[in-house]
């Protein structure tokens, strides 16, 4: 279903298993064996504003 063509909704079958499921039960797909990890962001220090770098690589 869309909204102004934009996916906003998506219709399935009530009793049948979902994609991901149907996947990993036919050995087609293997979950991930850990949870996936957020890497954390390091601050780039710099010299000048964002526009004077971007202006110096054109």
């Amino acid at each position: 279903m869309t909204d102004h063509g934009k996916a906003v909704a998506r219709l399935t079958a009530l009793h049948e298993p979902r994609t991901m499921g149907r996947l990993i039960d036919d050995g087609q797909v293997v979950p991930a064996s850990t949870a996936k990890t957020r890497l954390g962001r390091s601050k780039v220090k710099s010299k000048g504003t964002v526009s004077d770098l971007v202006a110096e690589q054109r």
